[in-house]
């Protein structure tokens, strides 16, 4: 009885096993490489500080990890000095937890960045 269960076994195998029509019996099935997963994108984003209020779109896009802000403080600084400073240190406190940046550009304008951006100041007819 064994040996007629592996004789069945066989020709069952053998009918498998034999090679389709203009075919060899090792054929290859050629598969499409995966892609890969782009890596996060990283975005650049501007923001415009008309009151204290506003900080919070900023800590929220801070503490998503990929956006790096530019921020003109103008308007409020025209507005408050003190409601200024409140707002730049909010975003300097978020910014350091996450260590990262916040730099100057000029009296108007400033950068935040997270902890993998290092932000430096370039020297005249240098480039790395």
């Amino acid at each position: 009885m064994v040996k007629q269960l592996i004789e069945k076994l066989k020709g069952i195998k053998g009918k498998i096993m034999q090679p389709k029509e203009g075919g060899s019996s090792e054929e290859f099935v050629e598969l499409e490489p995966i892609p890969k997963k782009p890596a996060a994108k990283i975005y650049c984003e501007k923001y415009t500080l008309e009151e204290f209020e506003d900080v919070k779109y900023i800590l929220n896009a801070l503490r998503t990890g990929y956006v790096i802000t530019i921020i003109n403080i103008k308007p409020l600084a025209e507005k408050s000095r003190v409601e200024l400073q409140r707002a730049i240190n909010k975003i300097k406190k978020t910014t350091e937890t996450l260590d990262g940046q916040v730099i100057a550009i000029d009296e108007d304008w400033v950068i935040a960045a997270p902890g993998f951006v290092e932000i430096r100041k370039g020297q005249k007819g240098s480039v790395e």
